[in-house]
């Protein structure tokens, strides 16, 4: 109940930091009556934005990496950037506006109806950033435990954006990888999710082996992907205009070329004619410079997620287990 009391207030900060105006009544009117947001569809040239930011959402789990991929859209496109979770204020964008659990999701539901807080946070950004190319936020779909959500009322909300021709970036991750980076997180949870890139200590101690549950992997593997088509299911039959794109493509990607290739997809999906090269998403991703390259930490028992993903199920997920990922997490690290 704390936490959910924490998103509540939370949500009422948003509120009041965007000060919500007469307009927000528009909201309450019935469907055909409310002003669309579809005109902030027209071609843009550069930053220069004459009809407003353009409304996104990014479906994602969590454990995919998205922080990366937000904050380097909001600078390629001059737009506002993340919210940090520790901010009090409600400045930013991109807020997981029903939470980052299932659980809360549903209880913000039963306060509030999902699509009209959709409809006012989209609404009040378009006012208070409207000098930002896009406004956005995160739906988290909460890996296996998305199916709890499945409710009328948010099938209410997944219409409010097909209706109102909000754009989605539907994002996924390795499932294999948000596993053992799940698994991960969980073995180091007295560190920050990112170390500062001079805390060496920290460093240190995110990259110590660690130890999964081999065990569970194929199930984890089998319900993600149900999820993920629930998912893609409902954005279809809400008629959500949507872009498949992943973490190793934009982010965990050691091909420049291919990774431009990616950002100038994404580009071409906002019909945002932002120019993008290879330097520009580089520096997008670590302005600083400073940034080490991604660090992975030893599966204590490697051999166990080995075999699970060739032998359960047939062995169907062995797939997943990519160069990459070996690099990262196996003995050869």
């Amino acid at each position: 109940m704390t936490l959910f009391k924490a998103l509540l207030t939370g949500f009422a900060a948003t509120a009041s930091s965007l000060a919500i105006q007469h307009e927000a009544v528009d909201l309450l009117k019935p469907k055909h009556q409310r002003a669309s947001l579809a005109h902030t569809l027209h071609a843009r040239r550069g930053h220069k934005q004459k009809s407003g930011p353009l409304p996104v959402v990014l479906v994602a789990d969590g454990r995919s990496g998205s922080k990366p991929t937000m904050t380097a859209l909001a600078k390629l496109t001059g737009s506002c950037l993340p919210q940090e979770k520790e901010s009090r204020d409600g400045s930013g964008c991109w807020p997981e506006l029903f939470g980052g659990r299932a659980l809360v999701a549903l209880q913000v539901a039963k306060m509030a109806k999902p699509s009209q807080l959709v409809a006012t946070y989209l609404k009040q950004a378009t006012i208070v950033h409207h000098d930002s190319a896009l406004v956005g936020f995160q739906w988290k779909t909460f890996k296996e435990k998305y199916h709890t959500t499945r409710t009328p009322e948010f099938k209410e909300a997944w219409d409010y954006l097909g209706d109102q021709h909000v754009r989605a970036l539907y994002y996924t991750r390795n499932p294999l990888d948000e596993f053992l980076s799940t698994a991960k997180r969980a073995a180091h949870k007295e560190l920050a999710s990112n170390c500062a890139p001079d805390d060496d200590e920290c460093m240190r101690k995110l990259s110590e082996p660690f130890h999964v549950n081999a065990s569970s992997l194929p199930d984890f593997i089998s319900d993600y992907f149900l999820a993920q088509r629930a998912i893609l299911n409902d954005m279809h039959t809400s008629n959500v205009k949507y872009l498949k794109v992943s973490y190793e493509e934009l982010v965990d990607n050691p091909d420049a070329e291919s990774r431009l290739h990616h950002w100038k997809r994404v580009m071409k999906f906002l019909n945002l004619h932002t120019v993008v090269n290879k330097q520009k998403v580089h520096k997008a991703l670590d302005p600083s410079g400073t940034k080490p390259a991604r660090r992975g930490a030893v599966v204590k028992n490697w051999a166990e997620v080995v075999h699970a993903l060739k032998n359960r199920m047939g062995g169907q997920y062995a797939y997943l287990l990519t160069d990459r990922i070996e690099y990262l997490y196996g003995h050869t690290h």
